[in-house]
């Protein structure tokens, strides 16, 4: 969500209040992974209101952009082309339509492993 995302998000101190700035959805995507937690036992949270995106920040150092194809109404979506710094390889980040997604995977992740996509449309 940190890389296929063009919004940001801060804390107002005057008005003691956490203010985005972008897209509402994109916003409520970073909000998501922030209050999701982390899943890296390395990282340790600091005050929320020093910085809202820190979970965010934190996935971004390890992988760098190489290439984004911006959100078009014909396909539905947004992709980021990133390498993954630890793995040494390249990773596409999709969001978009779940009917477009979908329709454009094989698997699909289940807490049992990848599956394969059966009876799509």
């Amino acid at each position: 969500m940190s890389l296929c995302n063009e919004s940001s998000l801060n804390f107002d101190k005057a008005k003691s209040k956490f203010t985005r700035n972008g897209l509402p959805t994109e916003a409520a995507l970073k909000v998501l992974v922030e209050k999701i937690g982390a899943y890296d036992s390395n990282f340790k949270r600091v005050d929320a209101k020093a910085d809202p995106e820190q979970y965010n920040n934190h996935l971004l150092k390890s992988f760098e952009v190489r290439a984004t194809l911006e959100f078009s109404r014909d396909r539905k979506s947004m992709s980021v082309i990133a390498h993954d710094k630890s793995q040494k390889k390249n990773l596409m980040f999709i969001k978009g339509a779940p009917d477009y997604i979908i329709n454009g995977c094989d698997e699909v992740l289940t807490p049992s492993g990848v599956k394969p996509i059966k009876n799509k449309k």
